[in-house]
């Protein structure tokens, strides 16, 4: 698991990248694609106006309805971000609502694996991600794990 948190002119951005030195066991590939496709659901959820309790609301969903109903709960699953790597963590009692050009790092987690990269809420438009890799293999619109294969 490789983990950036990286900082240009005073702004940071956050990302998650996974390798598998060999084939990815099959049951690391479920967990991965079900957190990939929890990520999606914050992604799309985040729009300028939503109210963050909500947007963290669709994610725990996205968990449930996939079978990992509680996994939600053994790490944070991010927030928004500009100057500090999470200017503070999302919580189902979080007030407030996601403010236009908000920089935001998601970082859903299922044990032993998870997916994360930085978007940018605009309003009137889908969310932007900021930190995609176009040579890394996807799972839909998320990352995938990368395999690495000895030759």
């Amino acid at each position: 698991m490789l983990v950036v948190c990286a900082q240009r002119h005073g702004l940071i951005v956050a990302m998650t990248r996974l390798v598998q030195f060999g084939r990815v066991p099959a049951a690391l590939a479920r967990k991965h694609a079900a957190v990939c496709a929890v990520d999606e659901a914050l992604i799309v959820a985040t729009r300028t106006g939503a109210a963050w309790r909500d947007v963290l609301a669709a994610g725990v969903r996205a968990y449930r309805d996939l079978g990992f109903a509680d996994e939600w709960k053994l790490h944070h699953q991010g927030g928004p971000m500009g100057y500090e790597p999470r200017d503070f963590c999302v919580t189902p009692t979080t007030r407030g609502v996601v403010p236009a050009n908000q920089m935001v790092g998601w970082n859903p987690s299922i044990t032993g694996t998870k997916s994360e990269d930085t978007i940018l809420a605009r309003a009137g438009r889908a969310a932007e991600i900021l930190t995609a890799t176009s040579d890394w293999p996807t799972l839909g619109s998320r990352p995938a794990i990368l395999e690495r294969r000895a030759s």
